[in-house]
């Protein structure tokens, strides 16, 4: 069952057309939202969370919609971590948390519990005391997401989560985003496609404010086609590269392999067969599904190049 279901959204600024009739389902576990910059993601995901007032469209969450008088009560279900926090400078970390923890409802003794714990939580502990204006970057970016914690929610809404982070704090943010997707639903923008493949069950493209896929990973690699991927071990690795693209194929090298974009297992033969009837070695051959990354920029660039690509 879907908990956040958006339908039809649009929102446009003056002459620019953001959001165009977006829509998608997410349930319980990580939703990933992707698209390149301009796409309409943060747009898109300020609707659901109530910054930006859309145009026209739904936001259900659990069925009731986000965008009526009514759902605004709801909001304190959803957990918002923003690409850049936008935090008070002159605040103490603790303190703002304790605050953040009295407008959710807890009492004072509760709320300077909570506050504590979440800093604990995300690796803060340590600078509880200081001014936010004191921290770094990626430290503001824990903070934002202690806010978040400060209780459990239903739904998590996630845009960039891991920008602005070290290689620690990345892994960090990774295991704490598996971690909310087990108990809740998690919409999780990011540019890093292979967190996004690692974290998520399904997934929603946009591409100029429209929806090019929505749906589950492992359907992607057949929406975008050519859904098989060689890597070969050849000799003369530019030129086995050269045959194949001058026979039709899509063929890059990646290092010290040829990687061939296929449409199924037998033309996986064929290339090899190919290879060998023109005098190249194959060492290794080795076959898998297309990535997210992949299948992400195949469909990006048949919308770009103004092919029909539906949702």
């Amino acid at each position: 069952m879907a908990v956040l279901e958006v339908r039809g959204l649009r929102k446009r600024y003056g002459r620019v057309v953001a959001v165009d009739g977006v829509s998608f389902n997410a349930g319980k576990g990580v939703h990933g939202l992707v698209g390149p910059n301009g796409a309409g993601k943060t747009t898109t995901l300020k609707s659901i969370v109530g910054l930006v007032v859309p145009d026209a469209g739904k936001v259900l969450f659990n069925g009731e919609d986000l965008l009526s008088p009514r759902g605004w009560r709801l909001r304190g279900e959803i957990g918002y971590v923003a690409e850049v926090p936008v935090l008070p400078n002159d605040c103490v970390a603790v303190e703002l948390l304790e605050e953040l923890a009295l407008i959710e409802g807890l009492d004072k003794l509760s709320a300077r519990r909570e506050a504590r714990r979440v800093l604990e939580e995300v690796g803060l502990d340590r600078l509880a005391d200081r001014r936010v204006k004191g921290l770094s970057k990626g430290e503001r970016k824990r903070l934002y997401f202690a806010q978040a914690l400060l209780r459990p929610r239903s739904l998590y809404v996630l845009d960039e989560p891991f920008s602005g982070l070290d290689p620690e704090a990345v892994a960090w943010a990774r295991s704490l985003v598996s971690q909310l997707g087990r108990g809740a639903t998690v919409l999780l923008s990011s540019h890093l496609l292979r967190e996004v493949e690692e974290l998520a069950e399904s997934v929603t493209i946009i591409y100029g404010g429209r929806v090019l896929y929505s749906g589950a990973l492992e359907e992607l690699a057949r929406m975008a086609g050519r859904g098989i991927v060689a890597e070969l071990s050849v000799d003369r690795l530019e030129e086995a590269a050269r045959l194949l693209r001058e026979e039709g194929y899509v063929a890059e090298t990646s290092g010290s392999r040829l990687v061939v974009r296929l449409g199924s297992r037998e033309d996986a033969a064929r290339v090899v067969s190919l290879l060998s009837s023109r005098g190249f070695m194959v060492y290794e051959s080795r076959l898998r599904g297309r990535s997210l990354e992949e299948a992400y920029l195949e469909l990006i660039a048949r919308a770009a190049r103004g092919e029909k690509v539906g949702a």
